[in-house]
């Protein structure tokens, strides 16, 4: 796996100021691309493993995106006035560790360039790297979404596990079946 590094230098009066921005590592072809989309006022998730169709147009949002600086995801969404409408996770043994970019909405509801990833440096609140998307791969994933996701029945689906949870665990002694 290779960093690529992009420079971008500003003349000041007084010298020179320059600034880094280093890309992700490039994704593995064989990599598993998981999308988590929040459900409504809850903080369970709809999940859809290992993306194989149009995963492209990942692959091009995690290899065009830049990491910014560090940052505190809840600071973030504060100052944005945003929240997360999905975040998706690049993962597999050839790839090493996952790579999380969670996408967030403004209050207009625009999908915004800014976005942060997974725990960097635990015990800091600013220990979350500071991503930057391309805006034309930020929209072609905005697409998928919009065509892809049923954001009106997420809460229903979640409501449904038929006594699995997420993790494939069957749920807690004493809780209620909910199969049929």
């Amino acid at each position: 796996m290779t960093r690529r590094k992009t420079f971008i230098c500003s003349l000041f009066v007084l010298g020179f100021s320059c600034s880094v921005a280093l890309a992700l590592s490039d994704v593995a072809s064989n990599a598993k691309i998981q999308i988590n989309v929040p459900a409504t006022n809850s903080r369970t998730h709809l999940i859809t493993f290992d993306v194989s169709m149009e995963r492209d147009i990942f692959i091009a949002l995690h290899n065009s995106t830049k990491i910014t600086g560090m940052c505190s995801p809840s600071d973030l969404l504060k100052n944005y006035n945003a929240h997360e409408i999905m975040k998706i996770s690049f993962w597999g043994e050839s790839y090493g560790r996952r790579i999380t970019l969670h996408i967030l909405e403004d209050s207009t509801g625009k999908w915004m360039t800014v976005g942060y990833g997974h725990v960097a440096i635990y015990d800091d609140p600013n220990g979350f790297p500071k991503y930057s998307y391309n805006p034309a791969d930020l929209q072609r994933i905005k697409q998928w979404y919009d065509s892809n996701i049923d954001a009106d029945n997420i809460e229903d689906k979640e409501k449904s596990n038929h006594g699995l949870e997420s993790t494939g665990a069957p749920p807690a002694a004493g809780t209620p079946e909910t199969h049929p």
